[in-house]
């Protein structure tokens, strides 16, 4: 089965909503900082650029809701950018946006967000 090709364009807009455009290896760190917060057995190292797979999708607040977000504080640093999802296990987390999430939330909000999906390509 042939692998998802991930555009470097999405690697760039990930960069941008986790680390302002800093590094790819900050956006990585980032990730994984994030992955521990929710699963603290994970290795530090746990994704990669080349495990990684990542989708787009513009989803409503509601929609996002179902990802667990985590806290419901109302304290965005900014209310543009793509919010970040993880999948693993067959279910899905907020990593990133759940401020502003809580505020769509907040506000009804009915319009769809672009949303960044990552996900650990299975390893064989």
């Amino acid at each position: 089965m042939a692998m998802p090709i991930v555009s470097d364009e999405l690697w760039k807009a990930l960069d941008n909503a986790l680390t302002h455009k800093r590094t790819r290896n900050a956006t990585l760190t980032r990730l994984n900082e994030l992955l521990r917060k929710r699963f603290p057995e994970m290795p530090d190292s746990y994704l990669t650029e080349n495990n990684c797979e990542l989708s787009r999708q513009m989803l409503t607040a509601v929609q996002l809701q179902k990802f667990n977000p985590g806290h419901d504080r109302v304290e965005p640093r900014q209310m543009s950018g793509p919010v970040v999802v993880f999948e693993h296990a067959g279910e899905r987390y907020m990593f990133d946006g759940t401020n502003r999430l809580n505020v769509w939330l907040r506000d009804r909000e009915a319009k769809t967000h672009e949303t960044i999906i990552v996900k650990r390509r299975n390893q064989e």
